[in-house]
């Protein structure tokens, strides 16, 4: 059976399988025999669910003519549009483009807002600058907290290289060191957990006993 759209939880199933990742690393810091998995090789070997099979986005034919223009820009809102309005009448059009071509796309969109306005056109980064803008908003909460420093005293990373994750300077060193920092997270977190829960039986032993 195929699930709508609107019927499945996906930030739900992704959440729990971050959080699978995290006790899989988790089980590999208390048994040294078995092999550390990466964020990259745990998610590639995850298979997907034969039961979802509708795709969120479509890729239309490419262009022969340079895109970097107002009127490729323009033209390619005009035929997504139309193909929308096509599939599903009266749905907003979404599209995505990188930093170069979301700047031309805002602008038309400014320029002509009776045609591309915001509430007619929803205009997104690519996925690559989503992820960019979500790291640089998380080096401006974790700057001055202590964060880089803690990296550069677990000889993660140099001085210079940690204070370039706060702003993003190379994307697959400042991803991989938020997904130490999350399983540091989640190992102090678990630990603290179940210390709670040795102090809690320990001292329900002696009431235990008194009753026996």
């Amino acid at each position: 059976m195929i699930q709508k759209l609107q019927d499945h939880d996906y930030l739900g199933e992704n959440l729990l399988n971050e959080y699978e990742w995290l006790n899989e690393v988790r089980l590999t810091v208390e048994d040294a025999n078995l092999e550390t998995i990466s964020w990259s090789a745990f998610h590639s070997s995850k298979q997907r669910c034969n039961s979802v099979e509708i795709s969120l986005t479509s890729l239309l034919p490419l262009f022969q003519e340079q895109a970097h223009s107002v009127a490729m820009i323009k033209h390619s809102m005009d035929k997504v549009k139309d193909l929308v309005n096509f599939l599903n009448p009266g749905q907003t059009p979404i599209i995505t483009a990188d930093q170069p071509l979301f700047v031309l796309a805002k602008q038309i969109q400014w320029e002509w807002p009776e045609m591309y306005g915001e509430d007619k056109f929803i205009v997104l980064f690519g996925g690559l600058h989503i992820e960019m803008a979500c790291f640089i908003v998380l080096g401006d909460i974790l700057r001055d907290s202590g964060w880089t420093h803690s990296l550069i005293e677990a000889n993660i990373a140099t001085s210079g290289i940690a204070d370039s994750f706060l702003v993003c300077s190379n994307v697959p060193r400042t991803r991989h060191a938020h997904q130490i920092t999350a399983c540091a997270l989640c190992e102090l977190l678990m630990s603290a957990y179940f210390g709670d829960i040795i102090l809690i039986i320990q001292k329900m032993i002696p009431l235990v006993m008194m009753t026996l």
